[in-house]
């Protein structure tokens, strides 16, 4: 059977409106899809929040029956008050130091000593040059605070030695005083020897250095004395 040429029209403006509804529905389902997918975006967003800040990591720290919590142990990766404080000796100073190695015949030299600050401010490095006992000397140390630990630690090296020298210890503010304790190899047996360092900062261009360690038989001697100037 044939259609009319005026049926025609009318189907085919039938099949544009039925097209232009099928448009329009599925522009509205897309945009109400489109609002619920961001909806649900934001309450997602929300309870990761929520769960990052339940989910924090914590140091605990028990001192006695009592427990502290503390937030925030970044603060162990950063320099704090005391790493300001050793920052406050970067720059050259002049030493006078006398050495004891010969308690008969004390050895007075004249030496450099350098600080500076490196990793991120985390620890001093300090270079010790000039001449002891009549030949050309070079030393270096890294000191550190221990934001975890609450101490300075160093290490020493030089040119007369071989192995490590590490202390430890803490600053007295109301003396003005770094006191550190730790150990040097013995040349002679390869043993610890015990050492001491006591650093007192006359003021802010001037501080003494005095080290301590173990003679034969286990008494303590004096192994060196310095004072330290800042280079103008």
């Amino acid at each position: 059977m044939h259609r009319n040429n005026t049926e025609i029209p009318g189907l085919m403006f039938r099949d544009f409106l039925f097209r232009i509804c099928i448009f329009f529905i599925q522009n509205y389902i897309m945009k109400i899809t489109a609002f619920v997918c961001a909806v649900a975006f934001f309450i997602s967003c929300t309870e990761n929040k929520d769960s990052e800040k339940d989910n924090k990591p914590v140091v605990t720290i028990t001192t006695g029956t009592e427990t502290e919590v503390k937030a925030d142990p970044t603060e162990y990766f950063f320099p704090g008050p005391m790493h300001q404080w050793l920052a406050s000796f970067t720059g050259e100073w002049e030493a006078d130091v006398i050495s004891y190695m010969d308690p008969t015949k004390p050895d007075t030299s004249k030496l450099t000593q350098t600080y500076s600050m490196i990793l991120n401010g985390l620890y001093q490095e300090a270079k010790l040059t000039g001449t002891m006992m009549g030949m050309p000397f070079e030393g270096r140390s890294i000191n550190a605070y221990d934001n975890a630990k609450k101490k300075f630690q160093t290490t020493w090296i030089d040119i007369y030695s071989s192995g490590f020298t590490y202390m430890t210890g803490n600053y007295d503010s109301s003396s003005k005083t770094l006191n550190l304790k730790g150990t040097q190899p013995n040349p002679s047996d390869g043993t610890d020897m015990n050492i001491r360092q006591v650093m007192k900062i006359i003021d802010n261009d001037s501080y003494t250095l005095t080290m301590y360690g173990d003679a034969p038989g286990g008494k303590e001697i004096k192994y060196m004395e310095g004072t330290f100037k800042r280079k103008k």
